[in-house]
């Protein structure tokens, strides 16, 4: 791999998109002394966190998808009150692209190899910009007080795939 040094002024945004927005309330009505457990208990949230980065080499672009599983309990209990699955897209534009790859050859066959630094930067960038989307969109609702956590999110690229 090349030694780059990745320039977030050669990065462009040139769209972003809530692509999934799925929140619901649980009816807990059935269980009973319910509403005396949620004035007395304090809520935790449980948070699942993917983020997607892929390429276009030929657009010099890069589309990366955060996605969110944001469960509400009652603390220290199994009782869920609410559920949030969210994705957001981002679509970049790249200027100095051809700098933050390289071809390798194995078997007559072309591998593209992408700069882990411009992947996990694309990543912190968007996670940080739905951190600031998240505390406007849920500051009234299930999700009021929800904070979306700073965290390595290098641990949390493309998970699926490893």
């Amino acid at each position: 791999m090349k030694n780059v040094n990745f320039i977030p002024e050669e990065l462009t945004m040139l769209a972003f998109k809530n692509t999934k927005s799925n929140i619901s309330e649980y009816d807990l009505s059935h269980i009973e002394g319910i509403h005396e457990k949620i004035e007395s208990l304090e809520v935790e949230f449980e948070l699942e966190i993917n983020v997607k980065v892929g390429f276009n080499i030929k657009k010099k672009s890069s589309k990366v998808d955060v996605c969110l599983n944001i469960d509400k309990r009652l603390e220290n209990s199994e009782i869920r009150t609410a559920n949030a699955e969210l994705i957001f897209t981002f679509i970049y534009h790249i200027e100095n692209f051809e700098d933050l790859y390289s071809i390798e050859k194995e078997n007559d066959t072309d591998s593209y190899v992408i700069e882990k630094v411009l992947r996990d930067n694309l990543a912190a960038i968007s996670f940080s910009t739905v951190r600031g989307i998240l505390l406007n969109q849920l500051n009234n609702g299930e999700f009021e007080g929800f904070i979306l956590p700073i965290i390595d999110i290098t641990k949390h690229i493309n998970k699926e795939e490893n």
